[in-house]
């Protein structure tokens, strides 16, 4: 097709979160959850810790950067790569002599 989809579960992480790059046709997804803690309370306990991650892709084909998008929606991590144009397929006109 014209784009690749690339999803990444990413629980309890808002779109403030997740940092998404592109660099040298590397995708980088990078992620860091901290725990919230109200002023003047400390962590006693907590069910879910903070974590951090970071994953790296190589790209097959050159991506339009310009033009990628990405947003996190029910605990997804969606990110959307057009092709450069330069990497679609192109139809040739076949005219006669």
């Amino acid at each position: 097709g014209d784009e690749f989809v690339v999803t990444s579960a990413v629980p309890g992480l808002s779109d403030g979160d997740v940092e998404v790059s592109i660099h040298d046709n590397v995708l980088t997804l990078r992620a860091e959850r901290k725990p919230e803690v109200p002023d003047g309370y400390e962590i006693r306990r907590h069910e879910r810790e903070g974590y951090r991650f970071s994953r790296s892709i190589n790209l097959p084909v050159l991506i339009d950067a310009e033009k990628a998008t990405a947003g996190v929606a029910n605990g997804l991590l969606t990110v959307t790569l057009p092709k450069a144009p330069e990497v679609k397929p192109r139809v040739i006109e076949v005219k006669t002599a």
